[in-house]
């Protein structure tokens, strides 16, 4: 367990917790997508935090945008899909 804890800590130690909230709601969102057999994209994390009581206001914050959900997409893809989620 110590790895993965050391690969969190290099990975997210200066992060700040802004980008913390985006990049693990998007994380979610497209587990959820794709155990649905949808793909994520821009649009479809948007509808599904649009759908969900819970997360609809996230969309409000600045930090939500088109452009950082679709940086976070990329970002999850890059980080989690190597390491074997």
């Amino acid at each position: 367990m110590q790895p993965d804890v050391d690969w969190l800590v290099s990975q997210f130690i200066r992060t700040p917790v802004n980008r913390l909230e985006l990049l693990a709601t998007i994380d979610m969102a497209m587990c959820d997508l794709e155990g649905n057999g949808i793909t994520a994209s821009v649009d479809s994390v948007k509808k599904l935090i649009a759908s969900d009581k819970e997360w609809r206001a996230k969309l409000k914050k600045t930090y939500f945008s088109d452009d950082d959900i679709g940086w976070a997409i990329t970002e999850c893809l890059s980080l989690f899909n190597s390491t074997g989620r």
